[in-house]
């Protein structure tokens, strides 16, 4: 009898691990909609402290380019090092190629740690940085004073 009771404890446990994987929320995170994904408007705070707030924006457009930006909320918000360039993605590497290098380097990789439709994880060496999704129109609007 323990027998059969420790085959069917198998049995149930091979069922639960085919079933599960065909189980997911619609929410599809995987490297295949990345570059559908990315297109948009992403922004980071990094706070300094003592009131020294960096609002860091970059911006994927459908076509292969994009632009990045710092705002320095410390004094005046201003629009500080905007970068423009083009991107591409290979399976979860990101690869950005500024448009102007200042001789430093010629493209960046990064690895996509997560990539849903409010939140991009990008990781570079051992440096992980978090981004949240934003309206074009708020990054349009300090490209547009600039």
């Amino acid at each position: 009898m323990t027998r059969y009771i420790k085959l069917l404890m198998l049995a149930l446990f091979a069922a639960i691990a085919v079933a599960l994987p065909s189980c997911s929320d619609d929410d599809d995170d995987s490297p295949d909609s990345y570059p559908s994904k990315i297109v948009g408007s992403w922004k980071r705070t990094v706070d300094f402290g003592d009131g020294w707030i960096i609002d860091q924006y970059i911006q994927f457009k459908s076509d292969g380019k994009y632009v990045m930006f710092g705002v320095d909320n410390l004094y005046d918000s201003s629009v500080d090092d905007v970068t423009t360039g083009s991107w591409s993605i290979d399976g979860n590497t990101l690869t950005n190629k500024p448009d102007d290098t200042g001789g430093f380097f010629d493209s960046e990789i990064l690895i996509i740690r997560k990539l849903t439709d409010s939140e991009l994880v990008l990781q570079g060496g051992f440096l992980q940085i978090t981004f949240n999704r934003v309206s074009d129109a708020e990054v349009e609007k300090y490209l547009r004073n600039n």
